[in-house]
């Protein structure tokens, strides 16, 4: 009995379960039951082979290893119970070293450690362990002598696979067998369990119901069950029915599925159970009574058998169900013109051959009773895609690496591969190979290749893919396809145009770009969408078993597209699904979800960083480089000198404080927010290394609530795409200076426009605030330039809004000031010296200051030593704002030459007084030693 359970999730994105196990010292077998699932990230990894559990004893001298204790194993869905041994719980203290192994013929792969703590017990001391251990040993130098190196019970172990002895495995491989108490001393004979492992059936037996189930095995029987009415499968333990949860893709899990599983569209059907048999003598085509058909996660459990003659013909032949009458037909015509709302195509007869959809489709294929095996290796696209060209009948890889797959095996590509489709492909089967010495694609008319070098991948007829999922293949003009319905064929998007859809729990909004274009296959019709579309859904998907996925048609005679669970015409056109946030059917590029690219699978964003964690990154030469996401102010209006355009022209400031930072221009004049998303990529193209997105904009936005909706939301998209990138993103300002009501009519530029540009600020600040992103207040200090500069109003602006020179070169210097991660803006009069909180420098304070007994010029403390080398005293910067003072720096100096650097240019300092003035700007300030008496009080920046 247990008496403690565990629910451990082993994602391999870990290392170790945080949590440790709890058991008592002396606890038996079973006492403690773990419930193991390995995910991926949160999704379910398929296993294969043999499980084992590993542990050295809390002592660490003793080694245990067990494969007798799993339960309700599920290894398609990475799911198994295990009750931890009692050999476990002999020693009290931490079990440091404890994993699962899965042992395969090709090796061995052990998942996550776990931690286990032996409480100890009041009965058991270390001495019973230890009697215990010994115990252990002794077994083992008996077992030793009777099978010496192991080989026997090797051979038993491996034969017995996850069963606790050997006659349980032989029970459920024949329950017709009647096996007594196998003598385990004895060795089995190899070639008795091996003939009768051939026979052991991977193919779960299919009945209608639970109810069923019982009915015809009352005493239970060995293997898996899967009942067709709910997609779950049932093994029998412990005198009863066990419902072990979804059978692979016999239905939907919630939170469960991924976006390649909705690959095959609503009138195709992947054989999941059962079989189809042809045959050929006595030209019949017949489908067993157990048959379970996929139709898009909507199951069809005929519980009939079938049996229909074969024509005479050259043609190829479609097998069809009708999902309504469930009755079978064949027919020699094309699929477009025989196909109504209720027929589903199972595959297709050709040349004594059937072909079926899905991978290795063919399990469920049988040849006058003997199941086919073509005389070829079955491999597959394990990483990577195809890309199926029918303009010119060419496939070629479309992803810079391909992997594949063979038994086991795998070999990575890194070639531009290519490989001509025959020209009557839609006449013949093609075959597609990969030659892996040769690192090539060979595509031939011939089924039975016996080159070793090759690997079957998938077969290709008529424009359509067999043998294979779809998740590996995308798809170039379809208008060679007319003669098949519309929805059989992938539908790919040219993602130049995202599609953003925005969900939330029962409701969302689908924004479909004007100019967004699918390639589809009707008639060869190539359907672009040329005005925008806004679509609003209620989506409750309490359960996706109950009406399946959420599917966006296109109504080609209306032009209308609706979200419904069900196409409502013959001809509408399925163009994508949404589920959970997720996109599921289509190209997921062309998608944005809530923000999240991929189609609402890449992951939701890095860690957030801030310009803390930017200029840790700066100051290690790091990616740390700049982009300036903006519109005109950035780009450079009107600019008489195009190297003073400030995103430019930070690059002359950089070097004061970091050694490899780059700034780049990727501002476009004229973009609204909108624009600045929709055409990111494009705009930081050509910048490199990046670490930092400052993002501008939002002068070409609108300014009504829908207006400052829209951009609020583009922003908001533009900074988690720069946090999934793993940017800082920054938030600035607009520049609006003009006059608020300076309407075009009145000699103004903007038409009274301004009052929306302060309600962009407003939503910017609100935004950064909410949000946690850092913000770059440009419009506070381009007004306090524009008002306070010495310079004139003609030199800085003409349209009173765009920049020129004067303008860009303070903006840059207030950029380069928020960069710095210690920049002190002056609002009065500063003392810089040993007390000064963001000062920096290499001297010892404690060894090199001197009190002064009275303050003097400020200064209640100086430098005073002996140097023997150019010391940093004061590493400082600052910035003046443009408030209308004049502002000035003085050195306060009674010894040796203090040599002062301001952004490059040294000053000599040998005694008290002025050094020079300081306009508007940004400095980085050095205070340098020579060789001698340092007898130093400071800087003062102070304005008169």
């Amino acid at each position: 009995m247990a008496v403690r359970t565990y629910n451990l999730v082993l994602d391999t994105k870990e290392t170790v379960i945080p949590e440790p196990i709890y058991v008592r010292q002396g606890d038996g077998t079973g006492a403690v039951v773990l419930h193991v699932s390995v995910v991926d990230r949160g999704r379910p990894v398929a296993l294969s082979g043999n499980l084992q559990f590993k542990a050295m004893t809390a002592d660490n001298q003793n080694v245990i290893s067990d494969n007798s204790n799993f339960k309700d194993i599920d290894l398609a869905n990475g799911k198994f119970t295990y009750e931890l041994p009692n050999q476990v719980t002999m020693v009290p203290g931490r079990v440091k070293l404890a994993y699962f192994q899965v042992k395969e013929t090709t090796g061995e792969q052990s998942l996550l450690n776990i931690t286990i703590d032996v409480k100890p017990a009041a009965d058991i001391n270390p001495k019973n362990a230890a009697d215990y251990i010994a115990l252990i040993e002794s077994w083992s130098k008996i077992l030793a002598g009777v099978d010496p190196n192991g080989t026997i019970l090797k051979e038993v172990v491996e034969a017995r696979g996850n069963y606790s002895n050997l006659a349980g495995r032989e029970d459920d491989q024949d329950n017709a067998i009647a096996v007594t108490n196998s003598n385990l001393a004895n060795k089995a004979d190899k070639t008795y369990i091996n003939d009768y492992l051939s026979q052991v059936s991977y193919v779960p037996e299919t009945v209608a119901s639970l109810d069923e189930l019982k009915t015809k095995y009352p005493n239970g029987k060995p293997g898996l069950f899967v009942t067709a009415d709910n997609g779950h499968k049932y093994i029998w333990t412990d005198g009863a029915w066990k419902d072990a949860g979804v059978y692979q893709s016999q239905g939907i899990a919630k939170e469960s599925i991924g976006w390649d599983m909705i690959k095959q569209p609503l009138t195709r059907a992947v054989i999941t159970s059962g079989e189809v048999k042809i045959d050929v003598s006595a030209k019949t085509i017949a489908a067993s009574e157990d048959l379970v058909l996929d139709v898009n996660f909507n199951f069809i459990y005929v519980n009939k058998e079938s049996k229909l003659a074969i024509p005479e013909t050259n043609d190829p032949l479609y097998y069809y169900i009708d999902r309504t009458t469930l009755e079978y037909r064949l027919d020699t015509k094309s699929a477009a013109k025989t196909l109504t709302n209720n027929s589903v195509l199972i595959g297709i007869l050709y040349g004594g051959m059937f072909y079926s959809f899905g991978g290795h489709s063919d399990e469920h294929v049988n040849y006058v009773g003997q199941k086919y095996r073509p005389k070829r290796n079955f491999g597959e696209i394990v990483y990577g895609d195809l890309n199926i060209d029918y303009s010119n009948n060419t496939i070629r890889t479309a992803t810079k690496q391909t992997i594949f797959s063979c038994n086991g095996q795998t070999k990575t590509s890194n070639s531009a591969l290519a490989v001509k489709i025959p020209v009557d492909s839609d006449q013949r089967i093609a075959y597609v190979y990969y030659d892996f010495l040769n690192d090539k694609l060979i595509c031939v008319n011939v089924a039975d290749f016996l080159n070793t070098n090759l690997w079957y991948l998938f077969a290709i007829y008529n424009g359509e893919i067999f043998d294979a999922t779809g998740k590996h293949f995308t798809f170039i003009d379809r208008s060679r396809l007319a003669d098949r319905e519309p929805e059989t064929s992938p539908i790919l998007f040219d993602d130049t145009y995202k599609i953003v859809i925005s969900e939330a729990d029962e409701v969302g909004t689908v924004h479909i770009p004007a100019g967004t274009c699918f390639y589809v296959n009707v008639n060869g019709l190539y359907l672009r969408i040329p005005d925008q579309r806004e679509i609003e859904y209620s989506n409750p998907q309490s359960d996706v078993n109950d009406k399946g996925l959420l599917t966006f048609f296109y109504v080609v005679e209306t032009k209308e597209i609706y979200a419904d669970y069900f196409k409502r015409g013959y001809a509408d056109i399925r163009l994508f699904s949404v589920y959970r946030g997720k996109v599921y059917g289509s190209n997921v590029k062309a998608y944005v979800v809530n923000g999240i690219e991929d189609g609402g699978w890449s992951n939701n964003e890095n860690p957030k960083r801030d310009l803390i964690d930017w200029y840790q990154l700066a100051t290690s030469s790091g990616k740390a480089n700049i982009a300036w996401l903006g519109d005109s102010t950035w780009e450079g209006y009107r600019v008489k000198n195009p190297d003073n355009i400030f995103p430019v022209y930070l690059n002359k400031l950089l070097p004061n404080e970091f050694n490899d930072v780059k700034s780049f221009n990727c501002s476009k004049g004229g973009y609204s927010t909108k624009q600045l998303y929709d055409n990111y990529d494009a705009l930081t193209a050509n910048a490199s290394d990046l670490g930092l997105l400052m993002i501008g904009g939002g002068l070409n936005d609108g300014y009504d609530l829908a207006g400052l909706n829209e951009s609020e939301k583009y922003l908001d998209l533009i900074v988690k795409k720069a946090r999934k990138n793993g940017l800082t993103p920054v938030i600035a300002t607009t520049q609006s200076t003009a006059l608020l009501y300076a309407s075009k009519a009145t000699g103004g530029d903007w038409n009274k426009q301004q009052s929306g540009f302060d309600l962009i600020n407003k939503m910017k600040r609100r935004y950064a605030e909410r949000n946690n992103v850092d913000l770059l207040d440009l419009e506070k200090y381009t007004h306090d330039f524009i008002e306070n500069s010495p310079a004139s109003m003609a030199d800085m602006f003409t349209d009173y809004l765009h920049g020129q020179d004067p303008i860009h070169v303070f903006e840059a210097n207030v950029a380069m000031a928020y960069l710095s991660q210690h920049c002190d803006f002056m609002e009065k009069n500063q003392l810089i010296g040993i007390t000064t909180m963001n000062a920096r420098s290499n001297v010892p304070y404690n060894k090199a200051y001197q009190p002064l007994g009275e303050v003097e010029d400020g200064f209640k403390v100086k430098f005073n030593y002996t140097a023997t080398d150019n010391d940093v005293l004061i590493d400082y910067q600052l910035f003046i704002p443009a408030d209308g003072n004049t502002w000035h720096l003085d050195g306060f100096n009674a010894g040796n030459t203090v040599k002062v650097t301001i952004n490059g240019k040294i000053y000599d300092v040998t005694t008290d007084g002025k050094i020079c003035e300081l306009p508007i700007g940004y400095y980085h300030i050095t205070c340098t030693t020579t060789a001698g008496t340092v007898d130093f009080k400071g800087l003062k920046v102070s304005y008169e």
